[in-house]
């Protein structure tokens, strides 16, 4: 009896864990709603002085590198992309049961919004995450229709084929990459669309928004009024419509009701101040980018600290997390400019020493292309210094170079378990001496005009290679700087 007692424990156990093994894989992992969640749960306790609320608005716009490296505020970004203030409700109400946050501040896009159900999608990525179960029923409840509602509440109905969608995202590994490691909720965009600049000056009117979305964001007042959160309502900058504008002159009217502070961005004056350009700061027409997120989140960080003074975290072993997490925005920000780099003088200003190494394979011309671009001498090094059929390595803002004298060598390194070997070599073939160059990198050859200059780029932060250029003499006499 107690054999078969034994044994039937251990099959629930490899059941159990089987189950959970499956559920792991194949549950659903948005980082526009999900991971939000997923990763607060990751911060200590007590230690997200400002919540944001809302939005792609939210979670695109406000970077949270910004807020700790210029005013030392240690915030989490928790939103959803096109989420509802019921949504972002149920959020806050999940975060207080792990966070006290000393201020929430409340994106305002969700005022716009003209429907009492999200698609199908939006309903996932705004309601999985929750996981206090009597929560997570409650909001999925006032987030879909009475007819879909059971297959959101039984989510392995959605989740449980999704054999075919499996990705790198889906398992254990991806997640231990600083982009995620250190993740407080922001996701950065690299796109730029150019706009015209909106007319705010002749937006006027006022409103009504959404009676549901209303309903909900009194619930937010309300229940920050109870726990004692100061709230500011905050409207990021993007190229609205006179529509939306209306709305939010009544979400205003809303914060004056409660008077609390209520901060729209869309304004001549507010434009002036943040020098925001929408010709170059705009991922698309509802986001800001790489460089438009800075300068909007200077000028918020700013005015959370004339509202109410933070604790200045840096240096705070506690608060650590937010250091790694301004080092990862960083890193990931100079690897997109190295990568999208097309000149020499691009890729000079791109290079971040303190995180980046340069293998500079010179096959030929070196001489010429130094004298013809100052790329090498902004990088520190001294002219003359490289020779043809050399590879030298640019670290910590010093160069030398590692491969043997010669025309014949072979130099190989592990990145991260990733292999990269760079030969100069000389080999007979059919009676003839043939010059053979190679650069690979995890099994990829890069080298396909044996000319030139090549350099391989690996982020040491991120464990990620950010590209192989090629820089060459062209027709013209001028150097041209070409990705691999």
């Amino acid at each position: 009896m107690l054999k078969k007692i034994a044994s039937l424990s251990a099959l629930l156990v490899i059941f159990s864990l089987s189950i959970g093994a499956i559920y792991n894989i194949l549950s659903f992992k948005y980082g526009d709603g999900i991971l939000g969640l997923e990763y607060l749960y990751e911060q200590d306790d007590d230690t997200v002085d400002v919540l944001v609320l809302g939005s792609s608005h939210a979670f695109e716009d406000v970077n949270t590198s910004v807020l700790y490296e210029r005013y030392g505020i240690s915030s989490y970004i928790l939103a959803g992309s096109v989420q509802p203030f019921w949504n972002s409700y149920y959020y806050l109400q999940e975060a207080l049961q792990k966070q006290r946050p000393q201020m929430v501040v409340l994106e305002g896009y969700a005022a716009t919004l003209n429907f009492d159900y999200s698609d199908h999608s939006k309903i996932i990525k705004n309601n999985l995450g929750i996981r206090d179960v009597p929560a997570r029923i409650e909001s999925i409840i006032v987030s879909s229709p009475a007819d879909k509602t059971d297959d959101y509440i039984f989510s392995y109905r959605l989740w449980h084929s999704r054999y075919r969608e499996i990705s790198e995202s889906d398992f254990k590994d991806y997640y231990e990459k600083p982009k995620l490691k250190y993740y407080k909720g922001f996701g950065i965009n690299f796109a730029t669309t150019s706009f015209e600049t909106p007319d705010v000056r002749n937006y006027q009117g006022m409103t009504d928004i959404n009676k549901k979305e209303e309903e909900y964001l009194r619930k937010i007042i309300e229940l920050c009024r109870q726990q004692e959160i100061p709230l500011i309502i905050v409207v990021s900058p993007y190229a609205l419509t006179e529509t939306e504008q209306s709305k939010y002159n009544y979400l205003e009217s809303i914060a004056l009701e409660y008077q609390i502070s209520f901060i729209n961005y869309n304004s001549e004056a507010a434009y002036s101040r943040m020098g925001l350009d929408f010709n170059s700061d705009m991922a698309d027409r509802d986001h800001l980018n790489y460089l438009g997120n800075i300068k909007y989140t200077n000028v918020l960080g700013e005015d959370i600290q004339n509202y109410m003074p933070l604790s200045d975290h840096r240096g705070d072993a506690r608060y650590s997390s937010w250091e790694m997490n301004s080092k990862d925005i960083h890193a990931r920000t100079a690897d997109f400019k190295a990568a999208s780099a097309t000149t020499g003088d691009d890729l000079a200003s791109a290079f971040d020493g303190s995180v980046h190494s340069i293998y500079v394979y010179t096959i030929s011309d070196t001489g010429r292309i130094c004298e013809n671009t100052d790329v090498f001498g902004k990088l520190g090094i001294e002219s003359g210094l490289m020779k043809d059929g050399g590879l030298y390595l640019i670290k910590n803002l010093l160069c030398r170079q590692i491969s043997d004298q010669g025309l014949q060598w072979e130099y190989e390194e592990s990145f991260d378990g990733k292999w990269l070997s760079v030969k100069n070599g000389l080999l007979v073939e059919d009676s003839r001496i043939v010059d053979k160059k190679s650069l690979v990198f995890n099994g990829k050859q890069y080298i396909d005009d044996p000319q030139g200059i090549y350099l391989f780029i690996y982020d040491n932060f991120t464990k990620e290679l950010v590209g192989v250029k090629q820089m060459r003499m062209n027709g013209d006499g001028d150097v041209e700087v070409l990705n691999k």
